[in-house]
């Protein structure tokens, strides 16, 4: 039971670094999009494109890494 217990806590981590990486990822595609488009009408519609993009390829990678 001790063993299931820590394969128990690293799963929660890795949840948790998944979802800092994501985070982070997506800040700073904010910044890129934001610095480059400007007050561009456009600005949110391919910050909404590139983040699931981003997110989508971050699953894939995890997905690989396993």
């Amino acid at each position: 039971t001790i063993f299931k217990r820590k394969k128990e806590i690293k799963k929660g981590e890795e949840k948790k670094i998944m979802l800092v990486l994501s985070w982070f990822a997506v800040c700073i595609l904010f910044y890129i999009i934001q610095i480059t488009l400007g007050d561009s009408g456009h600005a949110l519609e391919v910050f909404a494109i590139a983040s699931a993009i981003i997110l989508f390829l971050i699953s894939r990678i995890k997905s690989k890494i396993k």
